[in-house]
């Protein structure tokens, strides 16, 4: 019979102290963690982290317990005999061994999660979800509820997890905002083969009668080629009729490269089901909504009831700019041009010129000078125009006002001189009237090949100055440039002229005489930047206006600021991520202006102004006298990002104010095209633009009693 030995101190054997075991070759300290006097085993611990359970007897007190001791761990050590915490677990036999871990299993949800297709079929929910109204609760209660099975805590996995909160999350967000599901193979007669079969819940392009392609989530019906389409592009879901999938209705995008090598697949004449490849969606809002948009809705049922419009959510500038911008005609990637033009005009490219104009220097007395007086005349000319301190030397056709102007002096940079080329004499003298105050010099553009008055016929009252339809490249050479911008008329693209041409109107010349000379100019300063404005336009004539001026447009935001006027930009300049410089209300503009009380708006925004008149109706009521009035000059100004005093001493009657307002362009979305040009030109005017605004606001309000 096996003998123990006897400790004579084994009532100090306490939680805390420090013991060894009696016997045992190795004399290391282990720490006691736990203690079960009625069996008389201890729960050890040593300091590389292993454990052992052991009777106290064979123990022996080397240092007392500190005060106050807290074990580390549960204490638990081989396992508890009773499930209470702090039970040890009886004496294994030296030779036990530990039973290998189990590997973990994954239950029938996380098979099912990560087999689904679809963020519905991830979540469990049906497409028509989408036209409830509370669809964020129970997308919510969804989510919540399958985390609880797939957690990895619960036996799931890490990708179970993640790929319920993307479904979430792609959800959340309008269909014209989700990335369409189902590849597909176009073959060499424009048929398509899908990769696999529409499932319910996939995104896709649907056309519509009016040869539109909106995105719409298709949801499977009783029959199995029947599906409802459901479309939300920002103002809430509607719901289509049903109909039957083919080829041409339901067009899935092509989400890998998988295209047959015919980079235009010609139609052939017997086949009914040819593909009609879906327009540029980067700009799918540039046409007007068509009627079965706004008039196709399924009768109203308890759950299926149509959301309430929302806000229109679009793409930041930025985003447009670099998806387009993989398009543009003019160069494959303009940021990487745009990065080059920043990297010619920095110290280290004069530091450059510097060393070679002294190398040169040396070697003039040795060499031929044709050898280098030219290059040395080129080198003078750049230093001098990627100077520190030289301002900027700016090309307007068909400038109108300056805006292009005010968003550039806003940003902060120095202007030395504008070349402006526009033919009415009201908008030429209002932008001289504010470059003769800061001090910029300022020119008309004179054709030289215009005809002389005697020439022209009586009848045509035609203009001469600023007329770029006279233009010609001698007007333009041997003058250098930094920034142009073209900003033509809009009344032949507007959607809301009945009227309009488009680029047969008789006054179009202007847009074609326009791009010429910014390709002249381009020519002749190739770190030139330039900027183009219009309104948005139909899709033809989209497609038209980007062949000629060949760079990435994007759309500016409706619903940032309180005047809902929606343009199209085209720019080499890259646009800054932040947000335009606006007022979020028209309450917030009255507050500025007149100060807080005094009127109270009627309308949170201004609809869009025009250039034939001054918008009819009352948009603000007088707190004291209770009268209602309309929209003021002044407001109209700040609206638009001029200063309140931009018509100061130029003497115009008040329907000639609101015709310029009305042609003009907002500064704030111009704004952010040209603080991109702070890395380029390092000029500054030094002037606090914020505090000229605030002082020209504090003026009017004393001059008008405020």
């Amino acid at each position: 019979m096996e003998m123990r030995p006897r400790n004579d101190d084994a009532a100090a054997v306490q939680p805390g102290a420090k013991v060894v075991r009696i016997g045992h070759p190795n004399e290391q300290l282990w720490v006691v963690q736990q203690l079960h006097e009625s069996i008389g085993q201890a729960f050890i611990k040593n300091e590389r982290g292993g454990t052992f359970t052991t009777h106290i007897d064979l123990l022996k007190v080397m240092e007392v317990a500190p005060p106050n001791f807290k074990p580390r761990g549960d204490g638990l050590g081989g396992g508890r005999s009773d499930g209470r915490e702090g039970a040890p677990a009886p004496r294994r036999p030296a030779t036990a061994r530990a039973a290998p871990a189990r590997p973990r299993k994954t239950n029938a949800e996380v098979a099912r999660v990560l087999a689904a297709p679809t963020p519905y079929l991830v979540l469990g929910v049906r497409p028509h979800i989408e036209l409830r109204r509370s669809k964020e609760k129970e997308l919510k209660e969804a989510r919540n509820e399958l985390l609880l099975s797939v957690h990895r805590d619960k036996g799931g996995t890490d990708e179970a997890t993640r790929k319920v909160n993307e479904a979430y999350e792609d959800l959340m967000k309008p269909i014209c905002e989700r990335e369409v599901s189902v590849p597909y193979v176009i073959s060499h007669k424009g048929r398509i083969s899908m990769s696999r079969e529409l499932a319910d819940g996939d995104v896709v392009f649907w056309k519509t009668r009016d040869g539109e392609y909106p995105k719409a989530v298709v949801c499977q019906g009783e029959i199995s080629n029947i599906f409802d389409i459901i479309i939300d592009e920002g103002d809430g879901a509607a719901l289509r009729e049903k109909c039957k999938v083919k080829g041409g209705d339901l067009t899935p995008v092509q989400l890998q490269p998988t295209v047959s090598p015919s980079p235009s697949p010609s139609r052939d004449d017997g086949d009914d089901d040819a593909f009609t490849p879906p327009p540029d969606t980067s700009d799918d809002e540039a046409a007007p909504t068509s009627p079965e948009r706004q008039l196709a809705k399924r009768p109203a049922e308890d759950s299926l009831v149509t959301l309430p419009k929302r806000s229109k959510q679009r793409r930041s500038l930025r985003d447009q700019w670099d998806d387009n911008s993989r398009q543009s005609l003019l160069c494959p990637d303009l940021h990487n041009r745009f990065e080059g033009i920043v990297a010619a005009a920095s110290d280290a490219s004069r530091d450059d010129l510097k060393d070679e104009k002294r190398l040169l220097s040396v070697a003039h007395a040795a060499c031929p000078k044709r050898w280098t007086s030219e290059r040395l005349k080129i080198i003078d000319e750049r230093l001098e125009r990627i100077h520190s301190d030289r301002g900027i030397d700016v090309l307007l056709l068909c400038g109108g006002m300056g805006a292009c102007v005010v968003a550039i002096y806003n940003v902060g940079i120095k202007i030395n001189s504008v070349t402006n080329w526009e033919i009415d004499p009201e908008a030429r003298m209002v932008l001289e009237n504010f470059c003769k105050k800061q001090g910029i010099a300022i020119e008309t553009g004179q054709p030289i090949s215009a005809p002389p008055a005697v020439e022209r016929p009586p009848s045509r009252n035609l203009a001469v100055a600023g007329n770029v339809d006279f233009a010609i490249a001698e007007d333009l050479a041997g003058k250098k440039y930094d920034v142009a911008s073209a900003t033509c008329s809009c009344v032949h693209f507007s959607l809301v002229n009945a009227n309009r041409g488009g680029f047969n109107a008789k006054g179009a010349k202007q847009y074609f005489s326009a791009a010429a000379m910014l390709s002249y100019a381009e020519k002749e300063n190739e770190d030139l930047n330039y900027l183009v404005e219009n309104v948005i336009m139909d899709e033809d004539d989209t497609e038209k206006y980007n062949k000629l001026f060949r760079v990435p447009h994007v759309r500016t935001t409706d619903g940032t600021g309180p005047n809902s006027r929606p343009r199209s930009i085209r720019s080499t300049m890259r646009p800054v991520q932040e947000k335009p410089r606006c007022f979020d209300t028209f309450q917030e503009l009255l507050d500025k202006l007149y100060g807080e009380g005094k009127y109270f708006a009627l309308v949170s925004k201004i609809d869009c102004l025009k250039a034939s008149a001054r918008p009819p109706g009352a948009v603000k009521r007088c707190r004291a006298t209770g009268d209602e009035e309309e929209l003021a000059i002044e407001e109209a100004l700040l609206l638009m990002g001029f200063p309140v005093d931009w018509f100061e001493g130029c003497d115009l009657e008040e329907d000639a104010m609101w015709r310029l307002v009305g042609n003009s362009c907002n500064v704030g979305d111009l704004e952010q095209f040209y603080k991109s040009l702070l890395r380029v030109h390092k000029a500054r005017h030094g002037r606090d633009v914020a505090a000229e605004r605030e002082e020209a606001i504090q003026a009017f309000r004393a001059k008008r009693g405020f």
